[in-house]
Parts: C-alpha cells; structure tokens; sequence
C-alpha cells in the first residue's frame, strides 16, 4: 500500500467531513451560531428546530454524502471491503464531530450520526454483494427494522443511536470473525465509540427523563 495514497485520501476525507453544514444553513437563515441555540449541535435536529424540517432534511443529506462519496470511491475503485476504507469513513466522522472549518471555537461539531450512515451503507452493500451469506442480509435488515421501530416508538435520537451503535460493533464484530475481513472491526468500534462519545450530553438528558422529543424538534418552525 502507498502511504503516500493513504495519507492523501484521510486528509480529503477529514476536509470533507468538516464542511460545517448545519453551522453555515443556521447562519446564513438566522445569523447565529448553532452552538449556541437548542442542544448546541450543527446536526439535522438541532438545525431543524431553528430553521424548519426541510433544512434539517438538507443537512442530514449533506452530512451523509461528507462520507458517502469518499467511501464509495475508495471501496469501490482502491481498497475495497478493507480497514483502510475504514479509515477513510472515521476521518470523515472525525471532521464532522472536530470540524476545523468553522469558526472558533474550532473543533467543536456535530454528533456523527448521518455522516456514520455515509460510511456503512456502502460498506454494507459491498459486504452484500461479497458474502451473500444468509445472516448477513437477516442481521442488516433486523437491526434497520429494530431501530427504526425504537426511533418511532420513543421518539428520541439518543436512545436510536445508542443502539444502532452497539448493533453495528456487534455485526461488524461477528463478521471479522466468520469472514476474511480482517481489522476493519477495529476501526468501526473506534467510529461507534466516537459517535457515541458525541452523544453523551443525550445519555444523561436520557437518565434524567428530560431528552427532547424528535417530533417535537422537527416542527417546531
């Protein structure tokens, strides 16, 4: 492997993964600083709440494609199902939660959620289409049935991403184990464990009974 290569391909996904979307559609709409307002996160639900759903749904489009172009390419054309494409997607995830391009306070960014999205679909579909194993497709479909089902019934994003994280360290965990895909569950526990540090304003709004509703976020513009 080139590092040279390497190297050039985390830096693009760094940059890309700290283009502050949430920062620059608050701003440009109010004239604020989201870090200040509301849970004081750049993601979709925060921006939803000063500036209305369809800006919310823009950003999580937005923060998803920041990982999900680069993972395609590097997957698809250069390293494939391999823990260098890894890589890439935590470095995307590690601009979107320490962004560099945004104003100070430097570093401070959103929770990771989408941008994570970004990273695993690809990987997924080409975890798919290489391994058409059985549990494979059962475990991907429950767990998007699963989460979907507790983001409905409770209506809270925390207690989604708090499983959707644990779920994805477990699959990515037992497929190393049942595949040649080696060290590339290092790196989505590194990914999960980032998103998770994120969210821990959310774990004790959880604790303590006073996490916001979704819905309750999304329309209130």
């Amino acid at each position: 492997m080139d590092a040279a290569v390497l190297v050039f391909f985390l830096a693009v996904s760094y940059l890309l993964g700290s283009i502050p979307v949430g920062y620059l559609i608050v701003k440009w709409r109010k004239g604020i600083d989201i870090r200040t307002v509301g849970s004081r996160s750049m993601g979709a639900t925060n921006v939803a709440s000063q500036c209305g759903w369809r800006w919310g749904i823009i950003t999580i489009i937005c923060d998803f494609l920041k990982s999900f172009i680069p993972v395609s390419v590097v997957a698809s054309l250069v390293w494939g199902i391999h823990w260098t494409t890894g890589l890439v997607g935590l470095f995307c995830v590690i601009g979107h939660v320490f962004p560099v391009l945004i104003p100070q306070p430097r570093f401070k960014g959103g929770k990771g959620v989408a941008t994570t999205a970004g990273f695993l679909i690809p990987m997924l579909i080409l975890i798919m289409g290489t391994y058409p194993q059985l549990w494979i497709f059962l475990t991907i479909g429950t767990i998007l049935v699963v989460w979907i089902a507790i983001l409905r019934l409770f209506k809270r994003m925390g207690a989604a991403s708090l499983f959707l994280m644990a779920s994805v360290m477990i699959f990515f965990g037992v497929l190393e184990l049942k595949t040649h895909v080696t060290h590339l569950s290092l790196v989505v526990f590194g990914i999960a464990g980032l998103v998770l540090w994120a969210h821990r304003a959310n774990w004790k709004r959880l604790y303590h009974g006073t996490e916001r509703i979704l819905e309750q976020e999304w329309e209130k513009q």
